[in-house]
């Protein structure tokens, strides 16, 4: 087997505060709620939306059908079939549900919102931001609510994640040295397994899944299979790329902050499926600590390790070259 030397940063921190992009979000999330209160509803859309509150989100998506084929000209009708659209994880059908209310009342700002939200759970924060921003300019009284996020993208794609009181962790290498994707995103857990279990916690990876698609909502909503699981919650979210016959992967575990903040952006109703290591050990995990732990579960890993600090020159004068091209907003926004 040919030796492998990847270069491992266990020691960056991303505090996302600094914004070169604000996405604005109305505070709380959205001012509609997962599901409306409508007492004026029909009796048919009215029972559709108990359905929701109760969680029957397939019988809801049926009745919600079912209303709008009788009733095609009911905006709300449209609404609460977007909501159920949603419920069901089916983006493009809610997308095409919240279009309609809006053509039937072009002012309907809720529907703006949940517009902005499908394009949140898909990615697409430019046009996210440009619904909010349109509820926003068509009532100001939003203004007093509005949230200022920073927004950055990630070269390997994915779900949205919340970065703030995180270690985030990056590993490029030649993936022959791995012998795969799969198989490098397994070792590399296996090592952040290890880091977990050397700071107290019994950490596994998660048995074999379908990964879910974008529309599947936050990063940390679901674990998939091979990721870093504690007593079943989700406490490291990862994501690669491949270019060539090198590869990137990198992600965030968890020290304090859980992922409440995204699954309100995204309209969520869906139950934690994370936990911070702050919570799970029931104590303060300093940053240091954490990525003291990463770094001996790393000093165990087969192959030569490399540390941030000790990157050839030429490695570090080639990432500030690549720098300003991932810090600008034209990469962040371009599709």
């Amino acid at each position: 087997m040919r030796r492998f030397t990847p270069v491992l940063f266990p020691l960056l921190l991303v505090l996302v505060m600094a914004p070169p992009v604000v996405a604005v979000i109305p505070e709380g999330g959205f001012s509609a709620g997962p599901v409306p209160d409508a007492p004026s509803a029909p009796p048919t859309l009215a029972a559709v939306i108990e359905l929701l509150k109760k969680g029957d989100a397939a019988a809801a998506l049926k009745g919600a059908r079912e209303f709008v084929k009788s009733q095609p000209g009911s905006a709300l009708g449209h609404e609460v079939h977007g909501i159920a659209a949603m419920a069901n994880r089916a983006a493009r059908e809610a997308q095409w549900a919240f279009s309609q209310a809006l053509r039937l009342e072009p002012g309907r700002l809720s529907a703006m919102v949940r517009l902005g939200q499908v394009a949140l759970d898909a990615g697409d924060s430019q046009q996210a931001e440009g619904w909010f921003r349109k509820a926003l300019a068509a009532d100001p009284d939003l203004g007093t609510a509005r949230r200022g996020l920073a927004v950055v993208r990630r070269p390997t794609g994915g779900r949205a994640v919340w970065h703030a009181r995180e270690l985030t962790y990056a590993v490029a290498a030649p993936l022959v040295g791995f012998g795969g994707l799969k198989a490098a995103y397994r070792a590399i857990h296996e090592m952040l397994a290890g880091a977990l279990r050397r700071l107290g916690l019994n950490a596994r990876l998660a048995p074999a899944s379908v990964s879910p698609g974008p529309s599947a909502g936050p990063c940390f909503a679901a674990p998939v299979g091979g990721e870093v699981l504690v007593e079943g919650h989700k406490v490291v979210g990862s994501a690669q790329v491949r270019q060539g016959s090198a590869f990137l992967q990198h992600g965030s575990m968890l020290l304090e902050d859980d992922q409440a903040l995204v699954r309100g952006l995204a309209g969520s109703s869906q139950s934690s499926a994370e936990a911070p290591v702050a919570r799970l050990l029931q104590r303060q995990v300093t940053f240091a600590e954490a990525a003291d732990a990463v770094a001996a579960a790393a000093g165990s890993f087969p192959g030569e390790w490399l540390l941030r600090q000790d990157l050839p020159g030429a490695v570090e004068e080639r990432a500030g070259f690549h720098a300003s091209r991932f810090r600008s907003p034209a990469w962040t926004w371009d599709r």
